[in-house]
């Protein structure tokens, strides 16, 4: 029978003192009172590549080695790996240092299941965090050059001998996808087998800066310049921060608060600034102060190349250059030869796509890239290079292996994204196509 607090025996005193002494050496690792925060705003600056849910789903017990009554102990650490060392479970605190932690009891017997359905660090356990934005809703934090270890450590405690069940070891890595899905993993002394899910938490926002648009302001020296943000996470964000830098400078020239942004919505916030003639590298960057935690941090930046020719009045304008230039614009977008209208449009597999690009402006286009982008991973990057487009010219550029699974998902197309050319309009080169995959049967 499961049983979280355990049965009455004659090793009462004894596992008493062994949770107590437990429970003491995790002191010093607790994240003061408010561990469980529901959202606080100081976190570890280091770039954040994913969050991730880890829940502990069952525990097959292959032997309990139980001379009578017993209790079985579990603690699940998630430590973080230092550079240099390799990730193993026994890994000394010179190699490792444990990031968060949690001691649960179960009574069971050999070849017992035990259902557990616990998002770690659990409430209910004994349990550490140093980080105070780690919570089971909020998840760990993995950083882009981090690697990290979840150790399960289980023993079995009864009135006459206790026994070492072996330790559970999973590693957590960027080039591996942070380990997600479920995994079956049995101890190292092949005394249990432990069923683990790792997944992203439900309950965080994830916004990426997808364009940044600039206009013209009548009567006004100065340019409109908007920010166009996508939340890609499962959940909305109530408010956040846009800061706008200006030719690689190291401040924001304008840093503007935003509103609600619903999971899976779009929108664009803009505010004036003072731009001079001539070409210009437009930064748009997403919460750069670190007040909101997000599923990643790593897309939270956006650059756009632009090109302002000067007008009679004093001020600027990129439309008045548009004498003698190009202007790559984006035609139709087809996916294996129709245009996406989210019905079917895609295989769960590879897939084609094909991108129209048209030369509007007076004078030919050179030596520039088409860019494709799958569900905003940049992992996920295509790119194809046009030598030579005229002015009037259509060109059809084709992807042909584009893999797709079922489901929503987002292509996302950019013409010259490196700024090989100076156009007439700057701010039409950019599409995002949303299409539906199923299954061919």
């Amino acid at each position: 029978m499961f049983a979280m607090n355990g049965r009455q025996s004659s090793g009462t005193i004894c596992r008493f003192f062994r949770g107590l002494l437990l429970a003491l050496a995790l002191l010093p690792w607790t994240a003061g009172p408010s561990v469980w925060a529901a959202e606080p705003d100081v976190r570890d600056h280091r770039a954040i590549d994913m969050r991730v849910e880890i829940v502990l789903k069952s525990i097959k017990v292959l032997d309990d080695h139980d001379w009578g009554t017993g209790e079985l102990y579990l603690g699940a650490f998630f430590r973080e790996v230092k550079p240099g060392c390799p990730p193993t479970p026994d890994a000394s605190k010179a190699c490792a240092t444990d990031v968060a932690g949690t001691l649960l009891s179960f009574s069971a017997d050999s070849g017992e299941t035990v259902v557990l359905d616990r998002s770690l660090p659990d409430q209910r356990g004994t349990v550490f965090a140093n980080d105070p934005t780690i919570t089971p809703e909020f998840g760990f934090p993995l950083a882009v050059d981090g690697t990290y270890m979840l150790v399960l450590d289980g023993w079995e405690e009864d009135a006459i001998i206790p026994d070492s069940l072996g330790k559970v070891s999973l590693t957590f890595e960027r080039g591996t996808g942070w380990a997600l899905g479920r995994h079956r993993i049995k101890s190292d002394r092949g005394d249990y087998e432990a069923e683990i899910e790792v997944r992203p938490p439900g309950l965080l926002a994830d916004m990426r800066p997808i364009d940044i648009k600039t206009y013209s302001v009548p009567g006004s020296t100065q340019k409109r310049v908007c920010a166009v943000v996508e939340n890609i996470g499962p959940n909305a964000i109530g408010s956040y921060t846009v800061d706008l830098r200006v030719d690689g400078a190291p401040g924001a020239i304008s840093r503007f608060s935003t509103g609600y942004l619903a999971a899976g919505a779009i929108r664009e916030d803009c505010t004036q600034v003072a731009l001079t003639s001539g070409p210009h590298q437009l930064t748009a960057i997403v919460d750069e102060p670190h007040q909101r935690i997000e599923l990643s941090e790593t897309n939270n930046r956006f650059d756009k190349p632009l090109v302002l020719a000067r007008v009679g009045d004093g001020g600027t304008d990129e439309a008045s250059s548009a004498t003698g230039r190009p202007d790559l614009t984006i035609g139709v977008v087809t996916l294996n030869g129709r245009e996406p209208d989210g019905k079917g449009d895609c295989k769960d597999g590879k897939n084609s796509v094909a991108i129209a690009v048209k030369n509007a402006g007076q004078s030919v286009a050179q030596d520039f890239a088409v860019r494709l982008v799958v569900d905003g991973d940049d992992a996920r990057t295509l790119e194809q290079s046009v030598t030579r487009l005229a002015a009037g010219e259509e060109h059809e550029v084709r992807f042909g292996e584009v893999r797709l699974k079922n489901g929503q998902h987002t292509l996302a197309v950019t013409l010259d994204p490196k700024g090989a050319v100076a156009e007439t309009d700057e701010s039409n080169n950019d599409r995002i196509v949303t299409a539906a995959c199923q299954s061919a049967g």
